[in-house]
């Protein structure tokens, strides 16, 4: 909704999943439990340094014990990866384009669900794209991963079959190194764009939005048919023929 602002919804913050009325239900079953444990450990992994948090407080924000912890992760070095495992799904799905759409409209309501994503996880989102909390060499190739899979999830819409480079291999293979180009320094610019938003807690949804548009524009739209990226709300033009 127009308006929002990461730093009016607690940008790091995890909200915890209540049990159902009426007694246990869904709450003992395994998968639910799991995943209890997890946000309690997102809220912990966010608020504090990762020699400092104790699976004990972990245990206590989940309302679960230390045996259970260690059941489902091993260790806290395995729950606090499993954690980064668990924002990079949720990540690539906020970039998740819709088949069909048009450019401007798809990546407009991605962006809108990457700023949703963010009023959840902003917090530690912003801890693993500086190298912070828990970082070493596995955390930064998991993070490596999960850029990479955004870029995959984004590629085929950005720069879907436009039929250019004809048989010239090197001609093509220069267009595709443009492409790739393009991507990276979109995706950078919506990444820097995310942490000071997550930083200053004073940029709205729709302005979050129409920068990372502008970004887009300012290093280049996709060559072809799939013209330029507009404003939010645009669409874009029809290909020719």
């Amino acid at each position: 909704a127009a308006g929002r602002r990461l730093g009016a919804i607690r940008g790091g913050a995890v909200v915890r999943s209540r049990p159902p009325e009426g007694g246990q239900g869904r709450r003992w079953r395994p998968e639910v439990r799991r995943a209890e444990i997890l946000a309690a450990a997102m809220g912990a992994f966010v608020s504090g340094r990762y020699d400092d948090i104790a699976i004990e407080d972990v245990a206590a924000a989940a309302g679960v014990s230390k045996a259970l912890i260690y059941h489902y992760f091993s260790s806290k070095r395995g729950l606090y990866l499993a954690v980064v495992e668990a924002l990079g799904a949720a990540l690539v799905e906020a970039a998740r384009m819709e088949e069909g759409a048009p450019l401007a409209l798809g990546l407009e309501r991605s962006l809108r669900s990457f700023y949703a994503f963010l009023q959840v996880h902003g917090a530690l989102f912003r801890s693993l794209v500086r190298g912070g909390v828990g970082s070493d060499r596995e955390v930064e190739a998991m993070v490596a991963a999960i850029r990479g899979r955004i870029a995959a999830r984004l590629w085929p819409a950005l720069h879907g079959a436009t039929g250019q480079g004809g048989g010239d291999g090197q001609k093509s293979g220069a267009v595709e190194t443009t492409r790739r180009c393009r991507l990276q320094a979109f995706l950078g610019a919506v990444e820097a764009l995310a942490v000071d938003a997550v930083d200053h807690g004073d940029v709205d949804e729709d302005t979050f939005v129409a920068v990372a548009l502008g970004a887009a524009a300012l290093v280049g739209a996709p060559p072809g048919p799939l013209g330029p990226i507009g404003p939010p709300g645009t669409s874009t033009p029809t290909p020719p023929g």
